[in-house]
């Protein structure tokens, strides 16, 4: 009988042999240790990356509710300030590459999954990135949690007018488990190394059941940040205006008191010419 082989948890200490999260403390940072990349609890904690306890505690819900449906569910994380969508978790089992083939990880469908993708396209025969992204893409590739993910690369065609294009999207997967606080610790750890995300940066969270749901709730985020552009775009139309008028007045009293000066300069002149006719 072949003998398991046994990893230290970095989490917990404990002699675990799962492969996927640790079998006694839930955590994935055994995962480290499989892959036999040096790290301690301190590297992946949630004070180094300053990670938002009500990310962990989304990730949690969303995971009970696993216990109790079957359906998707998905949780939705934005930058609270401007909306801005950052990633969306999705439940073990139901995530897809850009493709749309199925995306093959965990030993269940009770779990978090999260991907992360970098638009690319081909030149002179090879896969090539945009100066922006191409710095992305190493800085995720210089982190030690880089190893846990696995990686396709997605292509489609689409046409423009009579050219037909094809788009690369370089894709990068990795199924947390239900280990919510180490999910929350690496994807804080991404958004903020990879995607230069302000540490402590509020986030919002929406956490849907379905894909009508999840739609639903999609849309209604893109309606927000419309009617929020509105908003700004009417509030800069009254600040110019404001400002305008305040030119105006600003130049109307210029023209004002230069006509008073001028009206004043003239008086004093026919007053001195008056005298010296007289005085002639």
């Amino acid at each position: 009988m072949t003998e398991l082989k046994t990893y230290v948890c970095p989490n917990c200490g404990a002699n675990a042999t799962n492969s996927l999260n640790c079998e006694y403390c839930g955590s994935l940072l055994i995962r480290f240790v499989q892959k036999d990349i040096n790290i301690s609890k301190e590297d992946y904690s949630i004070g180094k990356y300053h990670v938002d306890i009500n990310m962990i505690k989304e990730f949690e819900k969303n995971l009970k509710r696993q216990e109790e449906i079957s359906d998707r569910i998905v949780t939705d994380i934005y930058v609270a300030e401007n909306l801005h969508k950052c990633v969306s978790v999705d439940r073990t089992g139901f995530g897809k590459w850009h493709d749309g083939s199925s995306i093959m990880l965990g030993d269940s469908n009770k779990g978090l999954l999260v991907v992360f993708s970098f638009e690319a396209y081909k030149e002179n025969g090879y896969i090539v990135y945009s100066p922006a992204t191409e710095k992305k893409v190493k800085k995720f590739k210089s982190l030690k949690s880089y190893p846990l993910f696995i990686n396709k690369l997605c292509s489609s065609r689409y046409k423009t007018n009579a050219f037909v294009n094809d788009q690369y999207v370089d894709e990068y997967a990795i199924d947390f488990g239900a280990d919510a606080e180490g999910a929350a610790i690496l994807i804080t750890e991404i958004l903020t190394q990879v995607y230069a995300i302000e540490m402590g940066a509020i986030f919002s969270y929406y956490t849907n059941i379905g894909d009508a749901s999840i739609n639903d709730s999609r849309n209604s985020i893109q309606n927000l940040i419309a009617q929020r552009a509105l908003s700004k775009q009417v509030e800069r139309k009254r600040k110019q205006e404001e400002k305008n008028k305040e030119e105006r007045i600003i130049q109307k009293n210029k023209d004002t008191k230069q006509t008073l000066i001028w009206t004043i300069i003239l008086s004093v002149a026919f007053v001195i010419l008056l005298f010296l006719f007289r005085s002639c």
